[in-house]
């Protein structure tokens, strides 16, 4: 039968066609168990249920294969291939459509799920399966294409690719992917997941080509992962692994890239047995951000004939033997700004980088770290360039090779090892800012340089430079032993305490042995035109030990002397020696100027000291007094006094050994023990708290005075006690709340800052018809500060007082005297370089207080005014004392200070009505004028000193006295006062408010 046109057939059960059936553009449509189709032309064979007979012997032009998700191509044994549309080469292509199953069952013959023979396409989708017995899909003759979203799967071979193509998978594919045996570029993307277990392939590239994995690659017991030879990129941000069990003895690597120009990209992780990433000949250039592994050798390793570059900006190299190989006759460039390298994870010859070859190689480390068990770093035979800088973490020793080399090492950057040259003509740059440690061995370089701007150097190894050292910049400190010449440059620096060779200060360098006291070696002769600086203690000096000649013509000697442990000091210690000459010729030249740090000794030189030939320091006492550095009275006081006490005393040691004006202007301060005089302001200025209560109880008492307050007081009468209007006739009891804050300042004294609470009772009744007398007795509890001398105290008051006040028509007369008694204490810190001492003192102190005051009353219509004239005198007592503490403590005798205080000043009320509730306002203004002891002293004295006296804030001379109140008179039982009183100075000021509540019952 023919049928030509666009003629269709559908088939059932077990039908079969034979050859020349089908022409032109036909359709065959199979629904039975079985095709064999013959040398016939078809251009679309759909296949839609379940066959066991293979596809195949299809000629002619090209066509579509359909497998249908209800279809199936089922093969059993005998060696037919499930889908075979046999087309001679170059004939033309067929794709293969899979939503539904092709299978092989014969696992014992090389057969195969799909072959096609000239080339094609074939599409399998997330239900179609293609499962061969060795391979799952071959395409040969002609360009492939296989995309994969379901399974593809042969027991060595997953796809085989003849003739150069494109596969991508993005579901699941067991085997091998091939490329081979053409020389064509293949080109493999996986999304998925691609595994194979041992006797088959991983991913092969004849041709060369592209992989890019981002999903994951699983190979087990398969000798490459990935193998390709010529030109080959190779891209990774998934998993791809090649492992094997101990069965498996040929070396496993997970990519290996031959012959060609190699490109990787990591930023995935990739594992492999033997060897992670494998370039071989050609040219590399291989850059890693993930993680790359091998158990037993190199992680990655660059062999090649050209040029090789490696890149990693974080993630790892672990290798069993080496993290990075390379081995070229190219140049070699290798960057690692991030991550780490390791090397030597199962091999203890092991090394984190390492190279071989006669190329020249440059390599740069920052912020990262390199680890290797025989050593971190391994040069080869061509030149090494190797910069280590800030952030470089090198865990074991670093080798520059056999070449001629130079060693780049930042500040900041860590080397725990040792640092060899090894070979060649070799240099060391020390660079960078900040501080910058080696305490390795620096060994067969040929010169060295530091050069760190403002940074600093410090050698604790032993070094060996033939050519020398040269300090162009920064500073270097050597505490080990530095073979070769050492010249230092204008701007730079030399210390430490270990042995250079001979040295030579340029004039603007600096010479500073000793980290803070010790000794530095000269093995050869010393010549400094520039600065010695030398630092001494009480015990010690710094020093230079010369073994050749010395001369230090013109140079200056810049001396610190450290305060810092100015208790041992003694002045007679010494003489120093500063440069101990073992050569038996003098000192050549003088100093040409000396710098001091400090301001009342000088230095005493001898150029022909110590056994005859060395330099030796002495400090002598100038003529500059203590008190002439200090600017304010009580600066000039303390200062006067500790240089009374003389020499050897720890207070007279310390000042002594000051250097700068203004630090030894604020131990002065420190020392006065301000705080005493201070606070005898604050106990002086709080007699007005009791004062203020008692006059007003006394306005209280006279209801006629219209300028007062009349909250009810308790009264006595034949019934008991009771609350009675304030002007009760009977014996009455009263009291209230007492309490301020402010604070005091005054040029040349700290500022003091005080609060007082406590409360005042009292009783009182008539006598002699005019009069009211009285007693109180009053508890307080004063604190005061000055936070810029370290000094708090605090005192406990209590008080006891009488008084008595009376009223003629419009003029009263109110008078009284009380007697407090005052615990009183108070701590200090000193702190200055050189000292410190932590002080403490408790002593009793008593006040004694009289006043006197009259007032005339005016009544108006609107208000009532009391113009009022006060006179008080106030008498303070402190207790000898002795402060506990070491030398800084403070012994004062018994004093007395005495003021006297004027206030005058107007009084006015006025009631009215606020909201249906009766209220009284009252106001005070006045001027309050002080006489006498207005600057409280303290005289104390050091152990062994002279007296000084010292000022405290001062008692303001006048003050404007302001005080403004309400009462409300809840009910006709109830009253509630609030009161705020204050003083106010231009050096101070002083707050108080109350609040009085007073109920009849």
């Amino acid at each position: 039968m023919n049928l030509f046109g666009n003629s269709k057939i559908r088939l059932e059960k077990s039908s079969v066609l034979a050859s020349n059936f089908l022409r032109s553009s036909t359709s065959l449509i199979a629904i039975a168990a079985g095709i064999w189709v013959s040398q016939a032309r078809a251009e679309t064979i759909t296949i839609s249920t379940a066959s066991t007979v293979p596809v195949s012997s299809i000629v002619d032009p090209t066509g579509t294969i359909n497998v249908t998700q209800t279809g199936s191509v089922t093969t059993q044994s005998g060696g037919n291939h499930a889908i075979q549309p046999y087309m001679s080469p170059g004939l033309g292509a067929w794709t293969v459509n899979v939503d539904g199953s092709v299978k092989v069952l014969d696992a014992d013959n090389e057969v195969y799920g799909i072959w096609l023979r000239a080339g094609g396409t074939v599409n399998v989708s997330s239900t179609g399966k293609v499962e061969g017995s060795r391979k799952g899909v071959v395409i040969e003759g002609g360009t492939a294409n296989v995309q994969n979203d379901g399974l593809i799967s042969g027991s060595r071979i997953a796809v085989h690719v003849l003739a150069g193509g494109t596969v991508e998978n993005r579901n699941t594919m067991l085997g091998g992917v091939v490329f081979a045996t053409s020389a064509t570029p293949g080109s493999f993307v996986n999304k998925g997941n691609v595994s194979s277990n041992g006797g088959g392939f991983g991913v092969i590239m004849n041709g060369g080509g592209s992989l890019d994995n981002s999903g994951t690659v699983a190979f087990t017991n398969i000798g490459q992962g990935f193998w390709s030879q010529g030109n080959t990129t190779f891209t990774n941000s998934g998993t791809y692994t090649a492992k094997g069990d101990s069965s498996f003895s040929t070396p496993i690597y997970a990519v290996l890239l031959q012959n060609g120009n190699a490109v990787a990209n990591n930023s995935g992780i990739i594992e492999g047995r033997d060897v992670g990433l494998f370039v071989s000949q050609g040219t590399a250039d291989v850059t890693n951000s993930g993680t790359i592994t091998a158990t037993k050798v190199h992680a990655v390793a660059l062999q090649t004939t050209g040029a090789a570059s490696f890149r990693q900006t974080a993630g790892a190299l672990n290798g069993g033997t080496h993290g990075l190989s390379v081995v070229t006759s190219g140049d070699t460039t290798v960057s690692i700004s991030g991550g780490s390298v390791t090397g030597g994870l199962s091999n203890a010859s092991g090394i984190g980088v390492r190279f071989g070859g006669s190329g020249k190689t440059q390599m740069r480390v920052a912020n990262a770290s390199i680890t290797g068990a025989a050593a971190a770093i391994q040069g080869g035979t061509g030149s090494f360039d190797l910069s280590l800088l800030q952030g470089s973490i090198i865990s074991g020793d670093v080798k520059l090779g056999s070449g001629n080399s130079s060693l780049k090492l930042e500040t900041g950057a860590s080397v725990e090892g040792n640092i060899d040259a090894e070979a060649g003509t070799n240099t060391l740059l020390l660079t960078g800012s900040g501080s910058g440690s080696f305490q390795g061995n620096f060994l067969n370089f040929a010169s060295a340089q530091v050069d760190a701007a403002d940074g600093k150097w410090i050698l604790g190894g032993d070094a060996t430079f033939v050519d020398g050292m040269e300090v162009v910049g920064g500073s270097l400190a050597v505490n080990g032993n530095l073979t070769g010449n050492v010249t230092v440059r204008t701007g730079a620096r030399l210390g430490g305490t270990g042995t250079v060779g001979a040295t030579t200060i340029d004039t603007g360098g600096v010479h500073a042995p000793g980290n803070s006291i010790g000794t530095q070696t000269v093995a050869g002769n010393y010549v400094n035109h520039g600065t010695l600086q030398i630092e001494a203690t009480p015990e010690a000096a710094d020093q230079v030990k010369v073994s050749g000649t010395v001369d230090i013509a013109g140079a200056t000697l810049d001396l610190l002397m450290s305060p810092n442990a100015a208790y041992g000091w003694n002045i007679s210690n010494g003489p120093f020696i500063i440069i101990d000459n073992d050569n038996t010729d003098a000192v050549i030249g003088v100093f040409g100027a000396v710098n001091r740090n400090l301001l009342f000794l000088d230095e005493k030189l001898d150029y022909a000291g110590g056994d005859g030939n060395d330099v030796t320091l002495e400090l002598v006492r100038n003529d500059i007094g203590f008190a002439e550095v200090g600017i304010t009275p009580n600066q000039r006081a303390v200062a006067g006094a500790i240089d009374s006490i003389g020499l050897g005393n720890p207070l007279w040691n310390a000042v002594a050994l000051q250097g700068d004006a203004e630090a030894t202007r604020a131990a002065f301060d420190q020392l006065t023990g301000e705080i005493h005089a201070s606070a005898k302001t604050a106990l002086v200025n709080d007699t007005r708290l009791v004062l203020d209560a008692i006059n007003e109880r006394l306005r209280a008492a006279f209801s006629g005075n219209g300028a007062t307050a009349s909250l009810p007081v308790m009264a006595f009468g034949e019934g008991g006690p009771e609350l009675a209007p304030a002007a009760t006739d009977r014996f009455a009891a009263w009291g209230t709340a007492i309490g301020s804050w402010g604070h005091g300042e005054a040029d040349g004294v700290a500022t003091l800052k005080r609060s007082t609470g406590g409360v005042v009772v009292g009783v009182d009744g008539s006598v002699f018809e005019a009069w009211r007398v009285g007693a109180i007795a009053a508890y307080s509890h004063t604190n005061f500060d000055v936070k810029d001398r370290a000094s708090s105290g605090d005192s406990e008051n209590y008080t006891l007082g009488l008084y008595g006040g009376t009223q003629w028509n419009q003029f009263s007369l109110r008078t009284g005297a009380t007697y407090a008694w005052h615990n009183i204490e108070a701590d200090r810190t000193v702190v200055f370089p050189g000292f410190a001492d932590s002080l403490q003192a408790k002593y009793g102190a008593g006040t004694f207080h009289v006043f006197g005051e009259a007032s005339y009353r005016v009544d108006t219509i609107p208000a009532a005014f009391e113009p009022f004239a006060n006179l008080s005198h106030v008498s303070l007592h402190t207790d000898a004392y002795s402060e506990g503490g070491g030398a800084g403590a403070l012994h004062a005798e018994g004093q007395t200070t005495q003021a006297t205080f004027t206030t005058l000043g107007l009084r006015a009320s006025t009631g009215f009505d606020l909201s249906g509730t009766r209220a009284t306002a009252r106001g005070t203004i006045g001027w309050r004028h002080a006489y006498g002891d207005t600057i409280p002293l303290s005289t104390f004295v050091f152990g062994g000193s002279d007296a000084f006296a010292i000022q405290g804030v001062p008692i303001a001379r006048d003050a404007a006295v302001v005080e403004a109140a309400i009462d409300l008179n809840l009910t006709d039982d109830a009253v509630f006062g609030v009161t705020y009183s204050g003083q106010l100075a231009s050096g101070g000021q002083d707050h108080a408010f109350g609040a009085r509540v007073g109920v009849k019952f």
